[in-house]
């Protein structure tokens, strides 16, 4: 019974790691299009701080 606990594990194995051979490429691209969406966000945000105030905040922009 122990060799046939083996394939079956052998066998799980194999099916998640190709399972996550092909989610991998694809959760990294979501993840760069996160990270470039919220990078465009937070730099909108400064820029629109930056331009609506005129006080001391300025000269850190």
């Amino acid at each position: 019974s122990s060799s046939w606990d083996e394939l079956r594990y052998t066998n799980l194995y194999l099916i998640s790691k190709t399972y996550i051979d092909q989610i991998r490429p694809l959760s990294n691209k979501i993840y760069q299009f996160l990270i470039i969406v919220s990078l465009r966000y937070i730099l909108d945000t400064v820029s629109a701080i930056c331009s609506a105030s005129k006080s001391d905040i300025r000269i850190i922009c």
